[in-house]
C-alpha cells in the first residue's frame, strides 16, 4: 500500500511540476511578446518624432535660405540700379559674386531672358 501511495504521490509531484513548468512557460512566453510589442511601439514612436523634427528642421532650413537667396539677388539688383555700368564689367561682376558668396550672377531682361 505504501508504494501504491508513494507512486501516486511522485505521479502527482511530476504532473504538478511539468505543469507549473507549463503554465511558466506560456506567461513568460506571453510577457516577453508584450514587453517586445511595448519596445517596438516606443521606438517607432521615437523614430516618427525624430522625422517628424527632422522636417520641421528642413522646412525652417529652407525657409532661412529662400531668405537669405532673395536678399543676395535684391543687393545684385540694388547695385544695378545704382550703376548699371557694372553689367558691362566682367571682373567686377566676377569681384561682386564673391562679396555675395554665390558662384555667379546672372541678369536677365524685363522678357526674363538672361542677358
Amino acid at each position: 500500500m505504501q508504494k501504491i501511495l508513494k507512486k501516486y504521490i511522485i505521479s502527482i509531484l511530476i504532473v504538478s511540476i511539468v505543469g507549473i513548468m507549463v503554465v511558466d512557460y506560456v506567461l513568460v512566453s506571453l510577457s516577453l511578446t508584450a514587453a517586445r510589442a511595448r519596445i517596438s511601439t516606443d521606438k517607432l514612436d521615437q523614430l516618427v518624432d525624430v522625422l517628424q523634427g527632422n522636417e520641421l528642421e528642413l522646412n525652417t532650413l529652407i525657409h532661412s535660405l529662400n531668405d537669405d537667396y532673395l536678399t543676395r539677388a535684391r543687393a545684385f539688383a540694388y547695385l544695378i540700379e545704382k550703376d548699371a555700368s557694372i553689367l558691362e564689367d566682367q571682373e567686377e561682376l566676377q569681384r561682386i559674386a564673391e562679396l555675395l558668396n554665390v558662384d555667379e550672377v546672372h541678369v536677365s531682361d524685363e522678357n526674363g531672358l538672361i542677358a
